[in-house]
């Protein structure tokens, strides 16, 4: 996470650009289903937590940090864990609406190894508000994660999520 921090931090303050921009903070929550698990038929589908840092320009694109941690539950009682780290971009493309992609590393427990993911997403706002300084919202993201680990694991499947975010 370190890693793409610093990536975030170099990008923005390679660009005169960026300090024009507002600094967004989401978290909330997020379901994600394994689509398919190569014939051993757990159906891996659980619930985690995300947190992205943002910022955006004036012309709605973002550019940030993205982090994303959960569990799934399969056959009954067994679980395993996964983690996301990755960079977002995002842009507006209608009032309240936005797309976007995460590009990353994921890391699960179900296949013990790691590979490259890439999230498309889109987001609603559901609710917001603004006041003197700071802004809120509540909104909804549907988006295909696509993934295949260094075990050749296809972890690809859908999430859907509801967070809060902060304007500032």
């Amino acid at each position: 996470m370190k890693k793409v921090l610093a990536a975030v931090f170099a990008i923005s303050m390679a660009s005169s650009a960026m300090a024009a921009g507002n600094l967004s903070v989401d978290f909330g929550s997020v379901w994600y289903k394994v689509s398919y698990t190569n014939g051993v038929s757990d159906h891996l589908q659980g619930q985690g937590q995300s947190f992205a840092v943002l910022w955006v320009l004036d012309n709605d694109l973002g550019l940030g940090a993205y982090s994303e941690s959960g569990r799934w539950v399969y056959s009954g009682s067994n679980y395993d864990d996964w983690d996301v780290r990755a960079i977002q971009v995002t842009k507006g493309i209608v009032k309240n609406v936005n797309i976007g992609m995460n590009f990353g590393d994921m890391y699960d427990t179900y296949s013990g190894d790691d590979g490259m993911v890439t999230d498309i997403f889109g987001s609603v706002v559901i609710l917001g508000g603004s006041g003197d300084k700071v802004s809120g919202q509540l909104k909804t993201n549907v988006g295909a994660r696509f993934i295949v680990n260094d075990s050749d694991y296809n972890m690809s499947g859908i999430t859907v999520s509801l967070s809060v975010g902060l304007l500032f």
